[in-house]
């Protein structure tokens, strides 16, 4: 009796394992057919845009603007995308821009403005030593604080 269990078990796996092929067999022929219409009407679409040669061609877009000055550093970027009309290949028009977000930036450099006022104080420093009126100036200063010690020391 056991030979004829297991042999009813055989057959059962058997039958089973030709009725899965056959049904998967069935749904594969199914799903090709149905990619092929689907190719067929994406080529169709295609042969269509060929014919009337309009194309419409996006890609990103990113301009920035600004510099570094001697103080202030401010810059600005657009970010965005441009499109542009194509008939044949040949563009139509100019490209269109559409900016989608603006990034700004400002710093003031306090090691530049400390640069400035240190170039400008050794500039006049440099006058002063070339020009008499001023060399007069510089000297009148001494003289003065001189002579407020000296007052200093013999009115005590």
């Amino acid at each position: 009796m056991d030979f004829w269990y297991v042999a009813a078990g055989i057959i059962g796996l058997i039958l089973g394992i030709i009725f899965t092929y056959l049904l998967m067999a069935a749904k594969l022929s199914h799903v090709r057919e149905n990619l092929a219409i689907t190719t067929a009407n994406h080529e169709k679409e295609l042969g269509r845009i060929k014919e009337s040669g309009l194309t419409l061609v996006t890609y990103p877009y990113k301009v920035e603007h600004g510099e570094n000055g001697m103080i202030f550093d401010e810059r600005r970027v657009e970010i965005g995308y441009k499109y542009q009309l194509f008939v044949n290949g040949a563009p139509c028009f100019q490209p269109h821009v559409v900016p989608t977000d603006t990034l700004t930036k400002k710093d003031i450099n306090g090691e530049r403005i400390s640069n400035a006022l240190q170039q400008a104080t050794d500039m006049v420093m440099q006058l002063s030593e070339l020009h008499p009126a001023i060399k007069a100036l510089k000297s009148a200063n001494d003289v003065t604080a001189t002579v407020q010690k000296l007052v200093a020391k013999g009115g005590a």
